[in-house]
């Protein structure tokens, strides 16, 4: 009974199958699951980025003004769980902006 490896030494032999495919069709393979790694760490690093700037008042961006009397876990707190967006968007920008040059 061959196994995989087998199979794929004999093809090689017979030179059916060239070294570029054979490549070709691992590097598709790893491209495909680095592709969902980074789906799977993009989620991650988004709810991390958002757990820290829900700590962080949406006034702080803007006017720079918080209010006093409202501190964090305060019901009429609003944090800027939406900076991270921002932030993610700009890295996005520079790092492809430096691909293109």
């Amino acid at each position: 009974m061959f196994s995989f490896i087998d199979l794929l030494l004999e093809l090689l032999r017979k030179n059916i199958l060239t070294f570029k495919h054979f490549f070709c069709c691992l590097m598709d393979y790893n491209l495909k699951g680095c592709m969902y790694s980074m789906v799977a760490f993009g989620l991650v690093v988004g709810f991390l980025f958002g757990g820290y700037f829900i700590t962080i008042h949406e006034n702080s961006f803007g006017s720079g003004i918080v209010p006093f009397d409202i501190y964090h876990g305060h019901p009429k707190w609003i944090g800027a769980w939406w900076a991270g967006f921002i932030l993610l968007g700009l890295l996005l920008i520079m790092v492809k902006s430096d691909l293109n040059t």
